[in-house]
């Protein structure tokens, strides 16, 4: 836990078995951020796709909930050359309570 200039921060690892699962906990004046990490990984030829768990962020003035999905994230090169993670596809932000929806989506990386 670690508290610093009017923020509170606390992580705990909730499983240690593969999949390993976490949690994450801040609260500021504006926000309360919430992260439940349950990775999802897949190694391919050079590199591993991770897939990552939920953000929930809750703004304190109005009260209002959003939950983002991130995108897929890439570990290039873990055996040979510099390593580099490239996160592409779709990130979803929700707004639970009206069903608001954005979608973003990012391009992957090209060796242009």
């Amino acid at each position: 836990m670690v508290k610093h200039q009017g923020i509170t921060f606390i992580a705990v690892q909730v499983s240690k078995p593969h999949p390993p699962m976490g949690v994450a906990h801040c609260e500021n004046d504006p926000f309360t951020y919430d992260i439940t990490s349950k990775l999802k990984t897949k190694f391919l030829e050079n590199y591993v796709a991770v897939y990552l768990g939920r953000t929930r962020v809750t703004l304190a003035k109005s009260g209002v909930v959003l939950e983002l999905v991130p995108p897929l994230a890439k570990i290039n090169n873990l055996i040979f050359g510099c390593t580099w993670v490239d996160s592409f596809g779709e990130m979803v932000l929700i707004n639970p309570t009206t069903r608001d929806k954005a979608v973003l989506y990012f391009q992957p990386c090209s060796w242009f």
